[in-house]
């Protein structure tokens, strides 16, 4: 086993390099994500000023808690300790690491990520709600997180990914509960919960959450706007919410990611503007720029962070040559392994 020192130094080698590689440009990557990594670095110069400061211990653990506590379950890494790719490492370092210099509360109440397919969001994201369960900092006893989608059966593709992760690791498993029905994971000693929740099941009523992850929030339409503004509306009882929207691009159609994306790209754009429009909310919005060929296989990578792990480039630039022989198929290729926005009405 590896000790605990050396997975510490391998996450700040990896944050450290993914930040210099990013700003350098050596690491591929759009313009949204060089923004979210300028605003960072410009936070650690600044932020104080405003309440602000960065622990790079809390941050360390934080990503720590990956490799140290969950194994993947399914496909090629089955079995395998959830090792970080050094953008994950980077997302869990800035979300939990920036805190606030007097409460030492949790910065970042809202977050965006938005990625490609195929780049492990659901896997990521459940391991974020197991690190908000059973280790955040500062512990929150009786949390209650919250897998969220349009459909329950959607939500229980994360919830469940996170049950075969707890079933995994003998720490976890030996201090859990798991109920089918309702389905739950229920850190019994600190009477805390995760559970799946759609918008077609039993209501949000007396909800208290700790932390909601609202899975593909490009699926959410105007009708399920009313419930996204309930998850939104019940944070208010617990010290350091965080609500996760986590998704791929939509399209025209998709109105409430649009509102978020674009919200998320203002506030991405304070560190060229110089006005700070939200200092809770935290945006990595990975995607090809405007004038990106989506052909150049050099670019696929601003869209597909994981490129190399869980996406393999023969299967892009298959994607790629079907899209570019079916006129039809070209806005999914756009869209989907692109990571932007597409006209609804040219979707095939």
């Amino acid at each position: 086993m590896i000790a605990a020192v050396d997975i510490a130094k391998q996450i700040r080698d990896d944050v450290y390099g993914y930040i210099e590689g990013v700003r350098s440009g050596s690491v591929v990557t759009g313009r949204l994500v060089k923004l979210a990594v300028d605003r960072h670095c410009q936070d650690l110069q600044n932020a104080h000023e405003r309440g602000w400061c960065f622990d790079a211990d809390i941050a360390t653990r934080a990503c720590a808690f990956f490799p140290m506590c969950l194994r993947h379950s399914i496909g090629e890494f089955a079995g395998e300790p959830f090792e970080l790719s050094p953008w994950q490492s980077f997302i869990i370092w800035t979300l939990f690491g920036w805190v606030h210099g007097q409460t030492k509360l949790r910065r970042f109440r809202t977050s965006l990520i938005e990625v490609a397919r195929k780049n492990g969001k659901t896997t990521f994201a459940a391991g974020i709600a197991l690190r908000a369960q059973y280790r955040d900092e500062p512990f929150e006893p009786g949390a209650q997180i919250y897998a969220t989608a349009t459909k329950e059966d959607q939500a229980k593709l994360l919830f469940r990914e996170a049950e075969r992760m707890v079933e995994q690791c003998p720490w976890l498993i030996g201090s859990t509960k798991i109920r089918k029905v309702p389905a739950a994971i229920e850190y019994t000693a600190h009477n805390s919960y995760f559970r799946p929740l759609g918008s077609d099941g039993s209501g949000t009523d007396g909800l208290n959450p700790h932390l909601i992850i609202e899975d593909e929030l490009h699926a959410w339409r105007e009708h399920h706007r009313d419930f996204k503004e309930k998850l939104g509306s019940a944070f208010g009882a617990r010290r350091q919410p965080l609500e996760l929207m986590i998704t791929t691009a939509g399209d025209s159609s998709s109105q409430l990611w649009i509102e978020e994306h674009e919200y998320a790209v203002k506030v991405l754009e304070s560190v060229v503007t110089g006005n700070v429009i939200d200092d809770t909310y935290f945006a990595y919005l990975a995607c090809l720029d405007d004038e990106d060929d989506w052909q150049d296989e050099a670019v696929w990578a601003k869209a597909n962070p994981n490129l190399g792990v869980s996406v393999k480039l023969d299967y892009l630039q298959n994607e790629a040559n079907k899209a570019h022989h079916k006129p039809s198929y070209t806005n999914q290729f756009i869209r989907y392994h692109c990571n932007r926005r597409t006209e609804a009405s040219e979707r095939s």
